[in-house]
């Protein structure tokens, strides 16, 4: 069911959302977090589970809520992302009507028509709800930490990441303490930004790198948990907020590097 931000009917074969302002919003703000790291979307059943362009990160959240469960595949996300924006700005009411192999975001004074990608040519590869924990094929046992990155250290993380055009911080594991490390994107500057450390105590000693998009995807509380993957060679952060309200996690991977092979 669709809560009382949105209408769904059914007429003449056809599905309509109305989307008020606020429910609107949330749906815009959610593409943009996406477009950051997706080049097109698929959202089927109002869920959207799909891999990034770099295949190293999933993301996961039920759009449902907002719009129902309709099916929708979009390619160039980044640039309806930008077409829809003077609807955000402008705070109006959008329907989303969808017949066919077409769909349509309009209000009372303009509309955007849309022909449905075929699915298979799309570059993010849609992932079942059922196929996710084979994906994600965690380590038995419990998490290697969990911790709270609260707003003003993902704030200090969003501008080190953007002076220095980095695109990956990592995650340095020395047995006591947990730090994240942003360096910059071109490894042509000597500066390097620490951004704390966490004493946890954990038992991994490892350096990982992970795409920084995910960690400044909401200015709320970002929940961190840290797995094993059952292949003994990679490690997995679950990165778990909430935009506009509407609860995100994002699955990353990368390979457990020992620090004494890097120089």
């Amino acid at each position: 069911m669709t809560e009382n931000l949105s209408e769904l009917v059914g007429q003449n074969e056809s599905e309509i959302v109305t989307l008020t302002n606020e429910s609107f919003s949330k749906f815009y703000s959610i593409l943009s977090v996406l477009s950051k790291d997706c080049t097109d979307l698929t959202i089927k059943n109002g869920i959207i589970c799909q891999m990034t362009d770099r295949r190293s990160s999933i993301y996961n959240l039920d759009l449902s809520p907002i719009i129902g469960n309709v099916d929708v595949m979009m390619s160039g996300l980044q640039s309806k992302c930008e077409m829809f924006e003077p609807f955000k700005k402008q705070g109006v009411e959008v329907s989303l009507v969808l017949e066919g192999d077409k769909y349509w975001f309009k209000d009372d004074v303009s509309e955007i028509e849309v022909t449905r990608p075929i699915e298979r040519y799309l570059n993010n590869e849609h992932i079942a709800e059922e196929q996710l924990q084979e994906r994600l094929s965690l380590a038995e046992g419990q998490p290697i930490f969990q911790i709270t990155m609260q707003p003003f250290l993902i704030n200090r993380l969003s501008s080190y990441s953007k002076a220095m055009s980095a695109t990956i911080v990592r995650l340095d594991f020395t047995g006591e303490k947990v730090s994240f490390t942003v360096t910059p994107g071109d490894n042509t500057s000597a500066v390097t930004a620490r951004l704390a450390n966490f004493d946890l105590n954990v038992e991994t000693e490892a350096i990982c790198g992970f795409p920084v998009n995910p960690f400044l995807m909401s200015t709320q509380d970002l929940n961190i948990e840290c797995f094993n993957r059952s292949d003994g060679e990679n490690i997995l952060l679950k990165l778990s907020t909430e935009v506009e309200g509407i609860p995100i996690e994002v699955w990353c991977m990368s390979r457990a590097t020992n620090p004494n092979e890097v120089q």
